[in-house]
């Protein structure tokens, strides 16, 4: 993996991006469901898939239900993935 400031990833942190990285082995369409607002860091999160060549929608919450303990709650069903993400909780809880 090229360094990160190459990568230009300033909101991903290196843990984030490879545990993406390996979740998202085979598939290729992902929704995107951001819990609250963080636009820079939903732009470098959209980009990562993308350049991992997954297409991607996205739609921000409020709140979810029950709320997440970790940063990403990831959901596969065949080449697809529905993908959780509250920037402020740690990527691993």
């Amino acid at each position: 993996m090229p360094d990160l400031p190459e990568l230009g990833f300033q909101h991903l942190d290196e843990k984030a991006i490879v545990f993406i990285t390996r979740q998202m082995s085979g598939i290729s369409k992902a929704e995107v469901r951001f819990v609250g607002q963080h636009p820079e860091f939903e732009e470098e999160f959209l980009n990562l898939l993308l350049g991992l060549g997954v297409s991607a929608s996205f739609t921000h919450l409020g709140r979810v239900a029950p709320e997440l303990l970790r940063m990403f709650r990831l959901q596969f069903s065949g080449n697809r993935a529905v993908i959780t993400v509250d920037r402020t909780k740690p990527l691993m809880g």
